[in-house]
Order: C-alpha cells, then structure tokens, then sequence
C-alpha cells in the first residue's frame, strides 16, 4: 500500500470576472512533490465551493496514483491529509473574503477605484 501526505499549499487568484462573480484559481498542493492546478470558482456559495475544491483535490490526487495491474486499475494507497477540516473552514473563508470583495468591485463607479478595487481582489491569496 502506497502512503501519500497530502497539503493544500496556496490558492490565488489568476483572474476575475465582475459578470459571472467567479474567479479563476492557481491552487499549489504537495503529494511529495509541489504540483498546480488551475480552477475556476464562483464567488456564490464559497462553503459549497470549498467543499467542492478539497473534494476534487482529493479525488485527483487518487486518481494520479491508480496503477495498471494488467486487468484493471489498482488504487491501493492511504492519502493522508492532516487538518483536513481546518483547510476546509480556511478555504471557505479565503472564498467569502473573495466574495467580499467582490461585491466592493460592483459598488464602485470610479474608473479609479474600480480597477484597484480588481487589482486588490487578485493581489488576495490563502497560504495554508
């Protein structure tokens, strides 16, 4: 049985769209080695999407580690992920912060303010 200790490292945004109200996500984890995955979220429901991004990390990360037996796939492997819970809670609130500033996007009828207001939302990132 292969053991893997897996780690949600860092999410930060790539891009954002004011007419969606999703963002676009560079998310870094360690399985042994530092990997990158790009995911578009919505700002909506940020307990529902956290959910949904470690859930999806998780499912990738077995994934990846199915091996050939001749026959079928094998996926003898205990992916060990410590706080587990507690990156989920930190990721939804990294996603409400997001959508927090997000709504402080759509307020602004500056020029001025508006992009800075975009440039400060893409400047958030969550290091776990």
């Amino acid at each position: 049985m292969k053991i893997i200790n897996f780690k949600i490292l860092e999410l930060k945004v790539t891009s954002y769209s004011a007419i969606d109200n999703k963002v676009s996500l560079e998310i870094d984890f360690d399985d042994g080695k530092r990997k990158q995955v790009y995911r578009t979220t919505s700002l909506d429901s940020p307990e529902e999407e956290a959910g949904l991004i470690v859930d999806e990390l998780l499912r990738m990360e077995k994934n990846i580690n199915l091996s050939f037996t001749g026959k079928s796939l094998s996926g003898d492997i205990n992916l060990v992920f410590n706080d587990e819970e507690d990156a989920r809670l930190k990721v939804s609130a990294y996603i409400k912060l997001l959508a927090s500033k997000a709504a402080k996007v759509k307020l602004n009828r500056d020029p001025h303010i508006y992009l800075n207001s975009i440039s400060e939302l893409i400047r958030t990132k969550l290091v776990l």
